[in-house]
């Protein structure tokens, strides 16, 4: 085996790779073991003809193209060893320069990995990753504290405020006439939920129960019904009943209620509660913004077939996405293209594509900081890991091991999870922190 790396283009090498004469010989015989039941030769059983009579029958060159296939992989083996190129997708046959008895000369394109240039990775300004909740911040979370331990009461002396929940049966009329889709009974309707079209529950506000209320409105110009888009109708509603949520009051009982010591105790939670979410959201923004920043200043020219490659798997991602929220993707494809000023059907391919590409960049690009920086995890961080896994799954380090040290697909995702941190906290460590000030 003998090769030449004509040129590299975008990512693609074009190489003159040389199948010698012992390796093609080698392929003939394969593909003559292969295939000689496929012909019939006066005076010999299928199957049994000798080669050379075959080859006089047929022609030398009858196994030339099974003997390429056969002879190809160990020779394509041994030339990226040696070549040492990395390839990202299956080589592309150009031509066959010549092919014999004394072997075969190829013409490929081999899409391999990008080499590119790293921008400046140090000093991306991403802000202040510290919070320090204040008392908006404090009541909020306490509040969402009394949302969940409020009682709901049946309201019957008073009208219907914004917050309340109505059940109400309900009937649109278009000049007079009751429309498809228009009726409904014992709705449970919470007003300014936005559940209904604009106007509806506003309508509502001033309500009281076992009453009936004329509801004018008009429906939006982009209604998904063209019969009714932008008409104006009538709902005649009955209200059932109103229930109100009722809070308890934030006070000393309260805080004891919920298991803490006193009023301030509950504050000094809520705020480290709120300190930690906050943060943790500043880190997930700030790795974000490096990642864009890194992804946006780097030139790469990507082969075409790593690209198509990662779009399919972008595609088949966001359409298993749809099907878990019930959509088929034709469907959903059908319905953006029609209420969409861009009617290109391309679009989706376009966007999948440029995901690709950015997903590709993030990629090569964390691997390249990784090598440079020498990242690798060591040991210790590695046993840290399985322990942060195993309180996960509710057990012992020792029993984690013993269950998952030979399942590759955990044992990978693990190794991954600490590489990504490591890459991030490195990026972040050497980032620039000042507080942003907005002008």
């Amino acid at each position: 085996m003998s090769y030449e790396i004509l040129s590299t283009e975008k990512s693609v090498a074009n190489v003159k790779l040389e199948i010698s004469k012992e390796a093609f010989e080698k392929g003939i015989v394969a593909a003559y073991n292969k295939n000689k039941g496929r012909y019939n030769v006066p005076g010999f059983r299928k199957g049994k003809a000798p080669r050379h009579i075959i080859e006089n029958k047929f022609g030398k060159s009858v196994f030339y193209e099974d003997a390429l296939d056969e002879a190809f992989p160990e020779v394509y083996t041994a030339f990226l060893e040696e070549s040492k190129l990395n390839p990202v997708a299956m080589p592309t046959l150009v031509s066959i320069e010549e092919i014999g008895e004394n072997g075969a000369v190829l013409i490929l394109d081999v899409p391999v990995e990008p080499t590119f240039e790293l921008p400046q990775y140090k000093g991306i300004k991403v802000g202040s990753l510290e919070y320090t909740a204040t008392e908006e911040d404090i009541l909020a979370k306490i509040n969402e504290q009394a949302e969940k331990n409020a009682r709901e009461i049946t309201v019957t002396d008073e009208t219907a405020i914004i917050g309340d929940t109505l059940t109400i049966d309900f009937e649109g009329f278009d000049n007079g006439v009751a429309f498809d889709g228009g009726k409904g009974e014992n709705y449970p309707l919470t007003l300014g939920s936005g559940t209904f079209i604009p106007g509806f529950e506003e309508a509502l506000v001033g309500a009281k129960a076992e009453s009936e209320v004329d509801v004018n409105v008009t429906f939006p110009e982009e209604y998904h019904s063209e019969a009714l888009a932008g008409k104006p109708v009538l709902f005649k509603v009955y209200v059932h009943e109103i229930k109100r949520k009722e809070l308890p009051v934030i006070d000393e009982d309260f805080a004891l209620d919920l298991g803490y010591d006193n009023l301030q105790a509950m504050k000094d939670e809520m705020a480290e509660k709120v300190k930690a979410e906050k943060e943790a959201s500043l880190k997930t923004a700030a790795e974000q913004t490096i990642i864009s920043e890194l992804v946006n200043n780097t030139e790469m020219e990507i082969a075409e077939a790593e690209i198509d490659a990662q779009a399919q798997q972008v595609r088949q991602s966001y359409e298993a996405r749809l099907r878990s929220y019930g959509f088929q993707p034709e469907d959903y494809y059908k319905q953006v293209l029609e209420y969409s000023e861009n009617k290109d059907p391309n679009q989706f391919e376009e966007t999948f594509r440029a995901q690709a590409v950015n997903e590709i960049k993030s990629q090569y690009i964390t691997k390249k900081i990784l090598e440079v920086e020498n990242l690798t995890p060591n040991d210790e961080e590695l046993e840290k890991e399985y322990e942060r896994f195993a309180e996960l799954y509710n057990m012992t380090v020792e029993d984690f091991k013993a269950q998952y040290l030979n399942n590759e697909s955990v044992m990978s995702y693990i190794a991954s999870s600490l590489v990504q941190n490591k890459f991030y906290d490195f990026l972040l460590e050497n980032a620039d922190k000042t507080p942003i000030v907005e002008e």
